[in-house]
């Protein structure tokens, strides 16, 4: 998901990104990837 997110702000698509990244958050808390999920996100914002 993290991938799919990084390809989407690639593409200019920051609104899926968002949410892209959100669903990683929510589905995976505790993961790695989900922090730097976050830590990515609090940069689209």
């Amino acid at each position: 998901m993290l991938s799919i997110a990084n390809c989407q702000i690639e593409l200019k698509d920051t609104r899926a990104a968002r949410r892209t990244l959100e669903d990683l958050a929510k589905a995976y808390p505790q993961s790695e990837a989900a922090q730097a999920g976050r830590e990515r996100l609090s940069r689209l914002r």
